[in-house]
């Protein structure tokens, strides 16, 4: 499955989106492989980040095997490869064994929110999947999580 965000993303246009996203995943089977194309992703409203992470579960639900996100350097995401102009993430679905992949995955919109402010005033931040694996794994707060990431 292919999925790309193109130009300006509103709430509603996610929502919008979110629903066929949802009817299209009832007539397909389970072990899909998606591919995440932002390449034309111009910006998206900070409201999209919980809908984002519902979309998430529901593909992770309908038994998604692998995910891969294509992001424009302009857009790096720690803890990824770098190739010339784009950045290509690559995730196997959690494992039942790694329960606390699955809470990192949706904290990862919760930390995104929390630092947020910082980011759009161009201040040192912590990085998001760092604070979002923590969370996870010790049931941290964002705050106790970024006080463990920064000393």
């Amino acid at each position: 499955m292919h999925l790309s965000y193109i130009g300006r993303v509103s709430v509603e246009d996610l929502q919008h989106g979110s629903k066929e996203l949802t009817a299209l995943l009832a007539e397909l089977p389970a072990g899909l492989r998606i591919l995440v194309d932002l390449g034309r992703l111009e910006s998206m409203d900070i409201g999209c980040v919980k809908i984002v992470g519902s979309m998430m579960e529901v593909m992770e639900q309908h038994g998604m095997e692998l995910i891969v996100r294509v992001i424009p350097t302009r857009q790096r995401t720690s803890g990824s490869i770098s190739f010339p102009g784009f950045i290509i993430i690559a995730a196997r679905a959690p494992s039942r064994a790694r329960p606390w992949l699955k809470r990192a995955n949706c904290s990862r919109f919760e930390v995104i929110e929390y630092i947020e402010p910082r980011m759009k005033s161009d201040r040192a931040y912590p990085p998001v999947v760092g604070m979002a694996v923590l969370r996870a794994k010790n049931n941290l707060t964002n705050e106790q999580a970024e006080k463990r990431l920064t000393g």
